[in-house]
């Protein structure tokens, strides 16, 4: 997303992405979007003779387990916030265009879940959804999200759309062993997947990011 293009110097490179230096804390770690962590590991090296570009790459690549799972359980809140309450609700009052806006955010988020599930940075918003059809774990709900999107007041449609992904994530969740609790609503998979977290301070702040 950025238009950091041309010749720079490793150093110069990876500071406009991450700053001065590799994230040390979760807090660090979660002050980088994830696109830009994805544009900073993304592409193939051709030559790295001193190794050290490959070293920070790799560095970048290991994000801790802690702050993937932060980010997740935020997308999973907002996705049972916007899609499953908030989306009908709208229509329901007659604000399409409040409606549309939910289930565009619910798309967005549910997209970076999957990435998330996968180990794997979300890219920029314009290429979200066409890198969300490589992954293989729920890459195949790429089209869902897309149908829904092209249609966003139908709720006829979308409604039952979303409960399936919801639930499909639900399942992948589980097989992660993420979570342990029952139920449709993705809410409380939200703070059951937070509880997995080490860092107390991270656990205990606030679920949404």
């Amino acid at each position: 997303g950025s238009d950091f293009k041309g010749v720079h110097t490793i150093r110069q490179f990876y500071s406009f992405y991450i700053g001065e230096h590799l994230p040390q804390t979760n807090e660090e770690w979660l002050q980088i979007p994830d696109f830009y962590l994805a544009e900073a590991t993304n592409g193939e090296v051709f030559t790295d003779p001193l190794g050290e570009f490959t070293r920070t790459r790799q560095a970048l690549l290991e994000r801790p387990e802690d702050v993937r799972l932060k980010k997740l359980g935020s997308c999973v809140f907002y996705m049972a916030q916007l899609g499953q309450y908030n989306y009908a609700r709208c229509l329901k009052h007659g604000e399409k265009a409040a409606a549309a806006s939910a289930l565009a955010d619910f798309c967005r988020n549910a997209a970076q879940a999957c990435f998330l599930l996968n180990h794997a940075y979300a890219p920029y918003y314009k290429w979200l959804f066409r890198a969300m059809r490589e992954l293989p774990v729920m890459g195949q709900w790429e089209p869902v999200l897309a149908e829904m999107l092209a249609m966003p007041c139908d709720e006829k449609a979308n409604v039952p759309k979303i409960e399936e992904l919801c639930a499909a994530l639900v399942q992948e969740l589980r097989k992660q062993e993420l979570v342990k609790v029952q139920g449709d609503y993705l809410e409380p998979y939200a703070y059951a997947i937070g509880e997995n977290i080490c860092d107390s301070a991270l656990r205990n702040s606030p679920v949404m990011l």
